[in-house]
């Protein structure tokens, strides 16, 4: 945990100081230099990215607070009565909670926009692994088009049928990848 707050860090100081900053304008659609652009991070509203960074940074620094206090309270004994075990929990889960509350807010506000925004961002990893889920799912039950959830235009043989889908959920991919580089590298994926 604590190499993955490090990792990320230049990239969460980045995005608080462009936020926060007033030398570069931060609005939707524009990057770390005010350049135009069409990475979904920078698409996301302003206030949200706040709180996005301010929890992303929270977790950072309750993490390391929670290695610190994993060191001075270095053994299992120690950890294991008070106050060890009141401080080194504490910073853990607060590091912890700090890191669920920005993913959330961030996987929320990313699919908010790829709802208003179908053809200008691609579905994201969670429509791509549903519609995977639903092809399987298909597929081991070998129901029929009724049953199953894809169209009823769809009546080509199973093995083509899955070809397709391969195939569409492969490019869905690729885009969702090339779009959340950004978005990713907050996260240090």
């Amino acid at each position: 945990f604590s190499y993955l707050a490090t990792i990320t860090l230049p990239w969460r100081i980045s995005n608080a100081v462009h936020l926060f900053g007033r030398k570069r304008p931060s609005k939707p659609g524009l990057d770390l230099y005010g350049q135009p652009t069409e990475e979904i991070w920078f698409h996301l509203r302003q206030v949200k990215c706040k709180v996005i960074v301010i929890f992303l940074l929270l977790n950072s620094a309750t993490q390391w607070a929670n290695q610190a206090t994993r060191i001075v309270f270095y053994s299992y004994e120690l950890q294991d009565t008070f106050p060890g075990s009141l401080w080194t929990n504490l910073f853990f889960v607060i590091s912890m909670m700090c890191a669920a509350v920005g993913g959330f807010c961030q996987l929320h506000e990313e699919i908010k926009l790829r709802k208003q925004h179908p053809e200008r961002f691609p579905p994201g990893l969670t429509d791509l692994v549903k519609h995977y889920l639903r092809v399987v799912c298909c597929r081991k039950k070998r129901c029929s088009v009724e049953e199953c959830e894809h169209d009823i235009e769809d009546q080509r043989p199973l093995p083509e049928r899955e070809e397709s889908e391969r195939k569409r959920c492969l490019h869905g991919l690729r885009k969702l990848v090339r779009n959340d580089k950004t978005s990713l590298d907050l996260w240090g994926l």
